[in-house]
C-alpha cells in the first residue's frame, strides 16, 4: 500500500531490441543469428537461379562461406561475387559491415 507522501520512481523504458540485441552480443550468437537469416531468404537475396547451385554454410569472422554445386558455378559464383555482397547487404542493411568477405567452395549436391 502506498503511504501517502511516498513518490515512486519512474524507470526509464528502454527498448526490447535494444536489451536482446545487447544479449545477443553478449552470448555471442549474432553472427549464428544473421547465418540463420541469410540462409532463409537466400533465394530472394541472389536470386532462384543463383540459389539452386549455391548454398551459404558458415560466417565466421566477417567471411561468408558458399558453397557452389559445380566447378563451373564456382567460376561464375566468382565473377559475381561483388554483386553477391551487394545484395547481402541490401538485405540487412543495419548489418552490413558484418560481412566483409565472401569464400566459395566446391561441394556437390
Amino acid at each position: 500500500m502506498k503511504q501517502e507522501g511516498t513518490r515512486y520512481r519512474k524507470a526509464n523504458p528502454v527498448r526490447l531490441d535494444r536489451i536482446i540485441g545487447t544479449l545477443v552480443d553478449n552470448m555471442g550468437i549474432g553472427a549464428d543469428i544473421y547465418l540463420k537469416n541469410i540462409k532463409e531468404h537466400w533465394r530472394v537475396i541472389v536470386g532462384q537461379t543463383n540459389a539452386n547451385n549455391t548454398r551459404p554454410v558458415s560466417l565466421r569472422d566477417g567471411v561468408l562461406v558458399v558453397s557452389v554445386s559445380s566447378p563451373s558455378w564456382n567460376a561464375q559464383a566468382r565473377f559475381f561475387k561483388s554483386s553477391f555482397l551487394k545484395k547481402i547487404r541490401q538485405f540487412e542493411p543495419e548489418r552490413a559491415s558484418e560481412i566483409h568477405d565472401i569464400r566459395f567452395v566446391l561441394e556437390r549436391y
